[in-house]
């Protein structure tokens, strides 16, 4: 279970605020559905004490804080590489390079720091998780089958998520083998809405600032396959206070 900690200012609801964005309709549409995945696959509920019913603020603003410990992590290993990539869960994979390249023209940056970020839909997740477990074991599950690359990188994002998110959200994560399901649900969720919408709304294209972390680029080829992008955004409000210092690319 998630759930705020009560008796003080909500604060999850202020990092909601600074970072909705202008497409808050489809992020609370697809809050919604990852409160419904989350509990019917991990037994996990995004609670609020105080109304004892379900905050889907809660939930993009958890994204957002998961996302800035990954920034923090890759903010940290420019002090021992030169370049590095961190793949979340199969799900994308996102890295910084200060290397100079015959790419480099082809992405933004500032000074000699370029950080791309690639949708790689690359999931291998088998199943459904065993519902006779509990929430910490079904997430343990998921993690042995999702987390591939970079185990020990992706543990230390998880524990520092936690610690984040009790402190920028007032909130209590239960297990730091939470964070992960959490994160790439709300992740897979984002793009099986878009994938909907835009079906049966007969879009060809369509960009979703998602909550001011990045946007997706999303785009319906002559053969109806989905080719998205990612814009990272690392000038929103709440950016990391020490600047990463850094600008963006997608492909």
């Amino acid at each position: 279970m998630v759930t705020t900690k009560g008796g003080q200012t909500e604060l999850y609801e202020e990092v909601y605020t600074a970072n909705i964005g202008e497409d808050e309709d489809h992020i609370l549409r697809i809050a919604s559905i990852v409160n419904t995945s989350m509990t019917d696959k991990f037994s996990i509920s995004f609670t609020d004490p105080k109304s004892k019913g379900v905050e889907l603020k809660l939930i993009p603003s958890l994204f957002v804080v998961i996302y800035d410990t990954i920034l923090e992590t890759l903010k940290d290993m420019t002090k021992s590489y030169s370049a590095f990539n961190i793949d979340i869960g199969g799900r994308f994979i996102i890295g910084f390079s200060t290397k100079e390249s015959e790419d480099d023209e082809d992405n933004e940056k500032i000074g000699n720091i370029v950080i791309r970020m690639v949708h790689s839909n690359n999931r291998s997740d088998v199943g459904d998780v065993d519902k006779s477990l509990d929430a910490s074991e079904r997430c343990v599950q998921w993690n042995a089958e999702n987390i591939r690359e970079n185990p020990e990188i992706v543990k230390k994002i998880t524990i520092k998520a936690k610690e984040n998110i009790a402190k920028r959200l007032n909130v209590q994560i239960h297990n730091e083998q939470m964070i992960m399901p959490i994160f790439c649900t709300i992740y897979d969720m984002t793009f099986e809405y878009l994938k909907k919408y835009m079906n049966v709304n007969g879009i060809d294209e369509m960009v979703l600032n998602f909550i001011n972390c990045f946007k997706i680029i999303a785009q319906v080829t002559e053969d109806g396959e989905f080719i998205f992008g990612l814009e990272p955004n690392f000038t929103r409000k709440q950016a990391l206070k020490d600047d990463f210092g850094v600008s963006s690319s997608y492909e």
